[in-house]
């Protein structure tokens, strides 16, 4: 059997942004959500995920957007004057390179954001990181040590070999997705025991905010058997979404996509099984 979760990045980001993963989650074919510790909007978001039962709820570990949570002395590599984070994932990867000893700084942080979520007695399911930054192999391995600790069954694994007929569609998307692939199995190689924390394999990072229809179900098509995750940002593309955010992503398109009953009914045709991550867990 091929079970199916599909995910919405992001939910706390932006209002505009929240207001398309909610309408997916009411209306559409979302069954999961990774929602975003430090923000404004935190209360409003826990809240929303407490009271409806289609989706399970996951923590998208932020070390790019925003303000961390904790005072920023011991960030200070990954936050600007104003202590915001920076919003360039290559510079928090350069950064932790350059000075390992700041992965001390990251864990209390991100230990931080489950605590801040966990506090509005909310189920946590899953963790990933905003820009897959936990391809990283010391990132990795820190999620599964976060995962452990506080109880949490999953972890996204990143697991999209992009095909070579990609490459000349678009270069960047292609060289970016065989990146945090190859990352994220060297990474899975080092983990040697991820205690009860299992390892879902996720796709649709190489389309993430330019996913089509026609390219979704030709990825549908790829699936193996068994439980795989596809990640999407559906949302309102506004003008304030577009200065904040400047990622080139089509949020209106991913949004009509998750809402649109051709979706849903090629999700029937090939004989797969929506599920969130709380149904997985199930069937484990």
């Amino acid at each position: 059997m091929k079970y199916l979760i599909i995910t919405a990045d992001d939910f706390g980001l932006a209002p505009d942004l929240d207001r398309g993963i909610r309408q997916g989650i009411e209306q559409g074919l979302l069954s999961h959500v990774s929602l975003v510790a430090n923000t404004n909007s935190l209360r409003e978001s826990a809240l929303f995920l407490k009271n409806q039962s289609k989706a399970s709820a996951g923590i998208h570990l932020n070390l790019t957007d925003g303000k961390p949570l904790l005072e920023t002395r011991s960030l200070r590599p990954l936050v600007d004057g104003s202590g915001r984070f920076l919003g360039l994932h290559r510079r928090v990867l350069l950064a932790l390179i350059a000075r390992p000893q700041l992965l001390r700084a990251v864990e209390e942080e991100w230990r931080a954001q489950i605590e801040a979520i966990r506090s509005w007695d909310l189920r946590v399911w899953q963790l990933n990181c905003h820009g897959h930054l936990h391809c990283f192999p010391r990132l990795f391995r820190l999620v599964i040590k976060l995962a452990h600790d506080y109880g949490i069954p999953f972890v996204r694994l990143l697991h999209e070999w992009p095909c070579i007929s990609r490459l000349w569609h678009s270069p960047k998307r292609w060289f970016k997705s065989w990146t945090i692939t190859v990352l994220s199995q060297m990474s899975r190689l080092l983990i040697t025991d991820a205690g009860l924390t299992r390892l879902c394999p996720c796709r649709g990072v190489s389309d993430s905010g330019h996913l089509t229809m026609e390219r979704f179900e030709e990825i549908l098509g790829e699936f193996p058997i068994g439980i795989t995750e596809f990640v999407c940002h559906p949302g309102y593309t506004t003008e304030s979404v577009r200065q904040q955010f400047p990622w080139n992503y089509n949020w209106n398109g991913e949004r009509e996509l998750i809402l649109s009953k051709r979706l849903k009914d090629e999700i029937h045709r090939l004989g797969m099984k929506l599920i969130n991550f709380e149904q997985a867990h199930d069937l484990l």
